[in-house]
């Protein structure tokens, strides 16, 4: 096992690595050798075996202490469930409130509910204003969907001192989030908001919860009652966010984003949150604010924000824009492969081939097996150039390395079309065009494909479907007018 006799430290020594706090505990309670007794001798000692020692009489003195290192050693050994039944078959014989925490950890991890009910019921009767232990038993009682239980024990958990119990508040309503919960959890978050009816973090558990629990009118409801008393309250404004959110109301959500973004807020995940679903609503401000915001938060961060930046310009339009900064992106992470891959699209888009295929053989050479950079280097030969056999030997290794990408699918379908080969291309195409669902760019490829096939009626049905979904994509349009003007 590695371990030899000159490794060994004394059980009494609270410095060693190789015990935990519980241990230390249950040995302080038992007691360590004194200084007069004789060494233990090697071949008993318990860092130089490898099988347990016969039990002794000092063992039948201390059976807990026992029962507990054996718990213990199952569980670092990663047998969960055998630790949490050995700490519960101890538990009436335990009296420290650590230890029995320790055990009820463990009985949780394994899912063990009957260990757990054991060691949490005697943490409780250990300690009894112990805010962990009532809000562990609340908590299973939660589960039983014994509501009024899980209340008086929340209820013992809660400190006197205001200060203290609103932070408490908040740790009950923590434990009542899981979505897994019985409809009791939201029952007993009513009665805790009832019964401390001052209580700003009742309150805001109990519209969380509702909100988990799939009742978003209740959580914004109960929300807006608390940002009356409290408006500036930002855990609250954030909540209401959620809220109108699950409701679908963009138009409220959207202002709520602006708002929340005029607080000053710097979460990042709050602002690729805005950033993304103004995106969506079309404000382009607070896109591109958003994304500034968050390119000042951190290296990593700053790198992605200038990404989608990017990203959004090209999808907007503004090419020069969109080069700009992913140029200065670039320049600052030169082997940023994102970057690279971004910038390239936009260069294809502003018809600067020779740039966007130096970005694309950059990412290749970084990664061979990059099929993202292999398809689009393909595509984008096979489109745009006469180099068709050489794009199409670089969509078939995309192709070998992502059969299931329906953009390589296309692309494979547009190479063989491009080849002379439209009748290879239709079952690509036809594929590619089931898995999105008919994207735009995909329906005229396929719709292109069926003209030039003789089924004219077939390539306008498809296209007349795309058209509905997106009118105005540019690949859609210009292939209509060019073959059925």
């Amino acid at each position: 096992m590695g371990i030899t006799a000159n490794s060994h430290r004394s059980h009494c020594d609270p410095g060693s690595g190789a015990l935990s706090a519980v241990l230390l505990v249950l040995l302080f309670l038992a007691g360590c050798a004194t200084p007069g007794e004789a060494p233990v001798p090697v071949d008993r000692r318990a860092d130089t075996r490898l099988v347990p020692a016969p039990a002794t009489a000092a063992d039948d003195q201390h059976p807990t202490l026992v029962t507990v290192l054996a718990a213990e050693m199952a569980a670092a050994g990663g047998r969960q469930q055998l630790a949490a039944q050995r700490y519960a078959r101890a538990a009436a014989a335990i009296k420290a409130p650590a230890v029995l925490a320790r055990g009820a950890e463990l009985a949780m991890a394994a899912g063990d509910t009957a260990a757990t009910q054991t060691l949490v019921q005697r943490w409780v009767a250990v300690a009894p204003e112990s805010g962990p232990a009532n809000r562990l038993a609340g908590l299973l009682a939660v589960r039983a969907g014994k509501a009024e239980r899980a209340f008086e024990a929340f209820r013992r958990s809660l400190p006197s001192r205001s200060a203290d119990r609103e932070a408490a508040m908040g740790r009950i309503g923590g434990l009542l989030l899981d979505q897994q919960l019985p409809p009791a959890a939201l029952d007993v978050a009513q009665r805790l908001a009832d019964a401390y009816p001052q209580s700003d973090a009742a309150r805001l558990g109990l519209a969380r919860v509702a909100l988990a629990q799939g009742q978003p009118r209740r959580a914004l409801a109960t929300v807006e009652q608390t940002l009356a008393a409290r408006g500036d309250w930002l855990p609250a404004r954030l909540l209401r966010l959620d809220a109108l959110l699950a409701l679908g109301r963009d138009e409220a959500a959207l202002a709520a984003y602006r708002s929340l973004f005029d607080a000053g807020i710097e979460d990042p995940g709050f602002l690729l949150r805005a950033a993304a679903f103004a995106m969506e609503a079309g404000d382009r401000d607070l896109v591109l604010s958003s994304l500034n915001r968050l390119q000042k938060q951190s290296p990593a961060l700053r790198r992605r924000g200038l990404l989608l930046e990017g990203e959004y310009l090209r999808r907007q339009g503004q090419m020069q824009r969109s080069i700009a900064v992913l140029d200065r992106a670039v320049a600052d992470y030169p082997r940023d492969t994102d970057l690279r891959y971004g910038r390239a699209i936009t260069r294809i888009s502003m018809d600067r081939l020779a740039d966007a295929e130096a970005d694309l053989r950059f990412i290749i050479r970084q990664n061979p097996e990059d099929a993202r950079a292999l398809n689009a280097l393909g595509y984008t030969l096979v489109d745009e150039t006469d180099r068709i056999e050489e794009g199409r030997a670089l969509i078939e290794k995309a192709y070998a390395l992502a059969p299931d990408d329906p953009a390589i699918i296309d692309s494979m379908g547009w190479a063989a079309f491009r080849a002379g080969q439209p009748e290879q291309a239709l079952p690509y195409l036809r594929r590619a065009h089931e898995r999105t669902g008919g994207d735009a760019e995909i329906a005229a490829h396929l719709g292109e494909v069926l003209w030039v096939l003789g089924q004219r009626d077939k390539a306008r049905a498809v296209w007349q479907d795309a058209i509905e979904r997106q009118p105005d994509h540019p690949v859609l349009t210009e292939t209509i007018q060019r073959l059925d003007d």
